[in-house]
C-alpha cells in the first residue's frame, strides 16, 4: 500500500471514524474495533478493499438525509 493511502485513511478515520476497545466478558477478552461512517460508498469501499471487514447500509432516518453507511473492522 502506498505511503499516500495510509495517510489518506488516517484522515477518514480521524474525519468520520472512531477507535474503540470493547471486552468480551464471555472469553476475557479485549476487542479492537475500527468504525467509519459516512454517504460516500466508494470511500468506504476504497478501505474495506485495502484492510477487509464489513459494510452495512443503514437507511436514511429521516427524508432530507442521505443513506450512510457503517465499514467496521
Amino acid at each position: 500500500m502506498k505511503k499516500e493511502e495510509l495517510g489518506y485513511i488516517a484522515g477518514v478515520i480521524d474525519g468520520e471514524g472512531c477507535i474503540g476497545i470493547k471486552k468480551d466478558s464471555r472469553c476475557n477478552s479485549y476487542q479492537v474495533r475500527v468504525q467509519i461512517t459516512n454517504t460516500d460508498l466508494r470511500m468506504i469501499y476504497f478501505v474495506k478493499d485495502r484492510f477487509g471487514g464489513s459494510v452495512r447500509c443503514r437507511g436514511a432516518e429521516k427524508s432530507n438525509w442521505r443513506t450512510r453507511y457503517d465499514y467496521s473492522l
